[in-house]
């Protein structure tokens, strides 16, 4: 499998098989892609169906990421996430 099969192969499991928390109302964060392939569930913060951001970071933001290390649920998280970078 070439590098650009295999990356549409993982980008499709998350898509279809990766239930965002915020709809399955799982309280858990995880901030890793190995922590959301583990427990299944991951958080959307990010280019999103909400909006079209025009500007795209090839690594986690430091303000988006220290917020969802220190969280220790989601709704703490919603109330720290950063609204702008």
């Amino acid at each position: 499998m070439g590098p650009y099969a295999y990356a549409q192969a993982a980008y499709e499991f998350v898509r279809d098989a990766i239930p965002h928390s915020a709809d399955s109302g799982n309280p858990r964060v995880t901030w890793s892609a190995s922590d959301v392939i583990e427990q299944r569930t991951g958080i959307c913060h990010a280019k999103s169906n909400e909006a079209d951001c025009p500007v795209l970071y090839a690594v986690p933001h430091p303000a988006v990421l220290s917020v969802l290390k220190a969280a220790p649920d989601r709704p703490t998280l919603w109330k720290t996430l950063p609204t702008a970078l």
